[in-house]
């Protein structure tokens, strides 16, 4: 059985490098973002990983939301039987800005 990563904030940047590598290094990828597109544009991450032989999915999700984050590990878990790596690299910004789940505005 592969091992299994989740990434969020895998469509761009620092997030879709580290999907891409862990694909690369045999691990099964579960791509989380809010957009599939990446922010500068190109090919979507699921499609450069299939393409070089690798094995992801792509799930629309927002980190802010406990339910969409519960279904995320829930469907690595279907997915793979296990869920070995999670990367929270998610940010939130712009028009999906809201407080991090669980923060309850008293400082950390």
């Amino acid at each position: 059985m592969a091992r299994s990563a989740l990434v969020t904030g895998s469509s761009s940047g620092i997030g879709r490098a580290i999907a891409l590598r862990l694909a690369a290094d045999g691990f099964w990828v579960l791509l989380a973002d809010v957009r599939r597109d990446p922010l500068t544009g190109g090919e979507p991450t699921d499609d450069l990983i299939r393409g070089s032989g690798g094995a992801c999915e792509f799930a629309r999700a927002d980190v802010s939301s406990r339910q969409d984050c519960d279904q995320l590990v829930a469907r690595a878990v279907a997915s793979t039987g296990q869920l070995d790596v999670l990367v929270n690299n998610a940010v939130l910004a712009g028009r999906h800005s809201k407080p991090m789940l669980g923060y309850r505005g008293s400082g950390f």
